[in-house]
């Protein structure tokens, strides 16, 4: 009898055991999983200054030759929200002289952000000659120059680090937060400003 009791003790505590180790897993992050994909194009020949406004998704900038004289945006990817958070949205709109792109988006989605893989693709015309300035609060700003654009740069991230493999002639001091500098004439202006994230500077193919 008191081997049938120990026995049974036993079994209890293996079976407690498995279901202690069951609860160790990985939670599954819950939530509505949206696919975004998005495209919107503005022409830029008469603009002054293309301004990027981005809040908390990845920035990919590419410069290269295009048919049309437009700046053209496509924002993709995947996100987990909370049920009923609205969704991201892309914008371009013209303002006087300046053209401006905006991931526009309600005040309380952040909070509704379970997990996100957002990033906007944006393409700018090489010929670009006027400023383009890029302001991001949240989010990576990777830009992407072929070696033909002449451009003045002044880059800075407050909590982040800038990689840069442009043969840029630096001005000032260089640190890892804060890159000012020219390539050639400098004639198109690049400011980049980000709160939280790194900017990368390549020169595309």
């Amino acid at each position: 009898m008191n081997i049938k009791k120990i026995a049974a003790g036993l079994l209890g505590i293996t079976l407690v055991a498995l279901t202690l180790g069951g609860c160790s897993s990985t939670k599954k992050v819950s939530g509505q999983e949206t696919q975004l994909f998005e495209t919107k194009n503005e022409v830029v020949e008469k603009s002054k200054e293309i301004i990027i406004d981005n809040s908390s998704v990845k920035v990919n900038i590419v410069a290269n030759q295009r048919k049309k004289n437009d700046i053209e945006a496509y924002l993709h990817g995947k996100m987990l929200l909370e049920e009923g958070a609205v969704q991201p949205k892309l914008n371009i709109s013209t303002e006087g002289d300046k053209v401006i792109l905006k991931v526009e988006k309600d005040s309380k989605l952040d909070a509704a952000i379970k997990e996100s893989s957002l990033v906007v693709d944006i393409y700018v015309p090489d010929t670009y000659k006027e400023t383009v300035s890029v302001k991001s609060t949240s989010g990576n700003v990777i830009m992407s120059l072929p070696e033909t654009v002449e451009f003045t740069l002044n880059a800075k991230t407050a909590s982040g680090e800038i990689k840069n493999t442009l043969p840029i002639t630096v001005e000032g001091e260089q640190t890892k937060t804060e890159l000012k500098g020219k390539v050639k004439s400098g004639a198109t202006k690049i400011n980049i400003e980000v709160a939280e994230g790194n900017i990368e500077l390549n020169q595309s193919k």
